[in-house]
């Protein structure tokens, strides 16, 4: 177990199974020194570099679904399995990212101003019904999310890094199509995984092909926003507001500009943060240890290929 909480993870991951011989290292060098022994590997944020010791290593298990963190990780032999907790919070994300578009369309935020300055204001609300939703990643998170939307009655369209395998009622297509997807978009939700074909996918320049009112939520990492172009667009009043959960720095600092941006709420990287998160990304921790003991196939298992 690898994390400055290790200790602690470590006695959970006892308790749940008390088989196992559990490590806790709490820093790089502890880490780099225990390497030549460690089978399985528990980390949130494992190194990028350094495995060359890594010489009975199987599985790395990260807490998370995105290994943006640890890939490209050339000296990591080829033979260790990477894996993510891919789905298995997508309706906690999914839910956070309708939870913020229902806050911009009804105004929630300017409800909660008005309540502590008691003032009773009566003004219409505008309504999902009717709006286009473009989604940014058609993976688990996605598609849960273009589900509850079609209920509410929105048009989706939806962007993937093939394009292939289409629903019904959504239009789907690939990542070279960005910019037609995103142009009559009321709100543009990003649930992709970040790799580096999706650096900046959401640029400056794209914002500039948005609606006017459009409203921009990133649910999935930061750097696939520019944030420095989203604080320029929103500031200026290009772009109607914006909603992001992850950010280039965490915990986003106290100094942060970010906290003053005209239109844009904040959430402290808490959409995928579902009920007994630890507990759960143990429960598949266990099951692949199981699996390499089997030799049966891991569970989320990350293709080092395309990086998710």
């Amino acid at each position: 177990m690898y994390h400055e909480s290790a200790d602690y993870l470590a006695k959970l991951i006892h308790r749940a199974d008390p088989r196992l011989e559990v490590v806790a290292l709490k820093t790089p060098v502890a880490l780099r020194s225990a390497l030549p022994e460690i089978e399985i590997l528990f980390a949130p944020q494992p190194p990028r570099d350094g495995w060359m010791a890594a010489t009975k290593l199987r599985l790395i298990q990260l807490l998370g679904s995105g290994a943006d963190h640890l890939l490209p990780s050339p000296d990591l032999p080829s033979s260790v399995d990477i894996a993510g907790v891919r789905g298995m919070f997508a309706p906690d994300v999914a839910e956070h990212a309708l939870a913020l578009m229902l806050a911009h369309s009804r105004r929630l935020v300017q409800i909660v101003e008005a309540q502590r300055a008691k003032r009773f204001e009566s003004t219409p609300r505008p309504t999902l019904a009717g709006k286009q939703l473009a989604i940014v990643g058609y993976g688990e998170v996605g598609r849960r999310l273009a589900r509850a939307a079609l209920a509410l009655d929105m048009t989706v369209v939806a962007v993937s890094r093939t394009g292939k395998h289409p629903k019904p009622d959504v239009q789907l297509l690939g990542v070279e199509s960005l910019p037609a997807a995103i142009c009559d978009a009321h709100y543009i939700v990003v649930a992709a995984p970040l790799t580096p074909a999706t650096v900046k996918l959401i640029d400056g320049a794209l914002m500039s092909r948005m609606r006017p009112d459009a409203f921009i939520i990133n649910v999935a990492r930061a750097g696939i926003v520019d944030e420095p172009a989203l604080c320029e667009a929103l500031t200026a009043g290009r772009l109607g507001g914006a909603a992001l959960d992850v950010f280039a720095d965490e915990p986003l600092p106290p100094d942060s500009p970010l906290w003053n941006v005209p239109r844009l709420l904040i959430t402290p990287h808490v959409a995928g943060l579902g009920e007994r998160y630890i507990e759960r990304c143990i429960e598949a921790l266990l099951a692949n240890v199981s699996a390499l003991a089997s030799g049966t196939p891991r569970l989320g298992v990350i293709d080092r290929d395309v990086g998710y």
